[in-house]
C-alpha cells in the first residue's frame, strides 16, 4: 500500500481521532497530507470538508475501491473502531456490478 497519498481533514471535534488515523496510515506506509485542523480550537467544519472535497476533485487524494472518502465521527468512534474501519476501507475491493453505474454518476 505504500507510495500512495491519502488526504485527511477534521474539525476540532475530530482532531484527536484524526491523529490516530494519521498515525495508522503512516504506519501502513502511506504519505499523509493533513489539511487540518491542527489543534482542538473551535473551527468551522465546512471549511475542512471543502478542502478535502477540493483535494479529491483535483486528484490530490488517493482513489481507492472507487470510493474517495471515509467519514468517522470523532465524538462517537473509538480509536480501535476507527482503525478497524480504516483497514476494512483500504482492504475491500470494489464490487463493481450495479455500483459501477452509481459511481459513474459522481463524475
Amino acid at each position: 500500500m505504500a507510495d500512495e497519498t491519502i488526504v485527511i481533514a477534521a474539525d476540532h471535534a475530530g482532531f484527536e481521532l484524526k491523529q490516530v488515523i494519521k498515525a495508522e496510515l503512516e504506519a501502513l506506509g502511506f504519505d499523509v497530507h493533513d489539511l487540518g485542523t491542527h489543534d482542538t480550537e473551535s473551527v468551522d467544519y465546512p471549511d475542512f470538508a471543502d478542502a478535502l472535497a477540493s483535494a479529491v476533485l483535483n486528484g490530490h487524494a488517493r482513489q481507492h475501491n472507487d470510493a474517495n472518502v471515509l467519514v468517522l465521527g470523532g465524538r462517537v468512534t473509538s480509536a480501535e473502531t476507527a482503525r478497524d474501519c480504516l483497514r476494512i476501507f483500504l482492504d475491500t475491493p470494489f464490487e463493481g456490478g450495479r455500483h459501477t453505474r452509481r459511481v459513474a454518476k459522481l463524475a
